[in-house]
């Protein structure tokens, strides 16, 4: 997981862009358009895409992989590492 610097837009809040990569032993599958911003200093929020965005990373995973992902457990860590990371670098 990595988070972009954060951008400042027009009305004073800030985002970010995230990547998520899935590292696997022959490859290595990205998870795109997953957005973090800061409507006002600590207030954060994820943007995550549906899975239709993912699905040619995911139709390349396995079965147990693709449920996994499809779980809420899966976004809590999203959101969870991405906010940290995204706190820790400014």
């Amino acid at each position: 997981m990595h988070v972009d610097a954060p951008v400042n837009d027009d009305n004073g809040s800030c985002s970010a862009t995230c990547r998520v990569e899935i590292v696997q032993a022959t490859q290595s599958l990205e998870l795109p358009g997953i957005m973090i911003r800061e409507s006002r200093p600590g207030w954060l929020a994820l943007d995550v895409p549906s899975l239709e965005l993912w699905e040619p990373a995911l139709s390349r995973l396995t079965r147990p992989q693709r449920e996994r992902i499809s779980e809420p457990a899966f976004y809590d860590l999203l959101d969870r590492e991405l906010s940290r990371r995204y706190l820790a670098s400014g």
